[in-house]
């Protein structure tokens, strides 16, 4: 059973539940979702196959609990007191997100990045804590459209940026040539965050969107609430990583004009690095990592557990719950591909209708070309007139400059001749 109290936002914490819980699922494992407040998450993962419950629905047996939150924790402790439990720390900031300090509660503790997990291992009693990276289902964000040889689309995927700090980063986009757009929950929110990266060049967030658009390959630049991580890069994802791509770690203040020079700092190369170091920690990786702490803790419960620590492993599925399984899974890799399908498409229209603007610039150019040609013969025509024009016109001043000379001279042999001696 994954739980979380809210099941409604796209948000990261939510994607979390949804990722993982299809990953178990995939691995054979009976999973289900737990929320007692349901919204349009849990339509969508209903959507998808997953189960989802609710306080009135459920089921009498779970043999793990995987809690994202100290509510429905404590909530499904007290339903399966036998069950194996994990806690998923995502943040430091709320209270619903602290992992009780009572002792039967959590067996257990996984921190998604290392500030998360310093924190929790600095409360005054925890469960040990284990240090697992943020999955991502990669194949979500494989074989989007290429982004562009010159940046110029930026994507803001955030919940929590805005006001004056939002207005910040916009105009630092500005000053850097960069047109905005901006998703999430108080902007516009997206159950397919991906269709909006795959329309990007640089992706701008924190959390775990900073993870899914590395994963799509794009160039990301980490941006927070409090802080500006900047860009991802080879060198810099171990310390950002770390962070858990909040934009905390050691930087200086954001300005306007800091931001818009390393905004402008993106380079062609940025995006295929950043899929490379995203697909190193995969949701499938994740999940096998997820199993084994589930069964190590239980194998102090399992008095039967055999030598290969298999433990804490439920009955073996019947036939039709596992047919119906693999046809769940059938349908997601077909409703993918036919997203994917889908995605082509547009981009052959988009190509074909760039084309199609291309053949009439080409006939539109050509007709210019002939016009200009013409214009060009007019003018050499036209200047031919003026030079015979200027031509006539100095014979004109000439014979009028040799009329004018000789009743001159006959003037001036009058004046000669009859003027006195001295």
């Amino acid at each position: 059973m994954v739980s979380t109290e809210n099941f409604d936002a796209f948000g990261g914490m939510e994607t979390y539940t949804r990722t993982v819980a299809h990953e178990l699922d995939r691995l054979g494992h009976q999973t289900a979702i737990y929320s007692p407040r349901p919204g349009a998450m849990a339509a969508l993962a209903r959507r998808e196959g997953l189960q989802v419950f609710g306080r009135d629905d459920l089921p009498e047996h779970c043999d793990a609990i995987l809690a994202q939150d100290a509510a429905t924790c404590l909530e499904l402790t007290a339903s399966y007191p036998d069950a194996v439990r994990l806690f998923v720390a995502h943040s430091r900031d709320h209270v619903l997100h602290e992992p009780p300090q009572l002792t039967g509660v959590c067996d257990g503790v996984v921190a998604l990045n290392d500030r998360v997990g310093d924190w929790v291992r600095a409360r005054a009693w925890h469960p040990p804590v284990t240090r697992l990276r943020q999955p991502v289902e990669l194949s979500r964000y494989r074989d989007l459209a290429q982004p562009g040889s010159l940046a110029k689309r930026v994507l803001v995927t955030t919940n929590y940026v805005g006001g004056a700090r939002g207005r910040m980063l916009e105009e630092a986009c500005a000053r850097a040539g960069y047109d905005v757009t901006w998703i999430g929950t108080t902007t516009e929110p997206h159950a397919s965050p991906e269709d909006a990266i795959g329309a990007s060049d640089i992706v701008v967030g924190l959390g775990r969107s900073a993870v899914e658009a590395m994963a799509a390959g794009r160039a990301v630049y980490v941006f927070g609430v409090l802080g500006a991580g900047g860009w991802i890069t080879v060198g810099s994802y171990p310390d950002l990583e770390a962070d858990g791509f909040a934009g905390l770690s050691e930087s200086p203040a954001a300005t306007v004009e800091g931001l818009a020079e390393e905004l402008a700092g993106w380079e062609p190369g940025m995006g295929e690095a950043n899929r490379d170091l995203a697909s190193a920690h995969s949701a499938r990786t994740h999940a096998v990592e997820l199993v084994q702490l589930i069964r190590r803790f239980g194998e102090g419960r399992d008095a039967n557990a055999d030598s290969a620590g298999d433990t804490c492993a439920p009955a073996p599925p019947a036939q039709l719950e596992e047919l119906a399984r693999l046809m769940r899974l059938e349908w997601r890799m077909y409703d993918q591909a036919m997203r994917k399908s889908l995605e082509a498409d547009r981009a052959r229209a988009e190509r074909d209708r760039y084309l199609t603007e291309a053949e009439d610039a080409i006939d539109r150019v050509k007709v210019l070309d002939a016009e200009l040609d013409r214009a060009f013969a007019r003018v050499a025509e036209l200047e031919g007139d003026v030079r015979k024009l200027e031509e006539g016109l100095a014979t004109r001043r000439y014979r009028w400059a040799q009329g004018l000379a000789m009743p001159l001279d006959r003037l001036r042999g009058r004046r000669r001749a009859t003027r006195p001696p001295r």
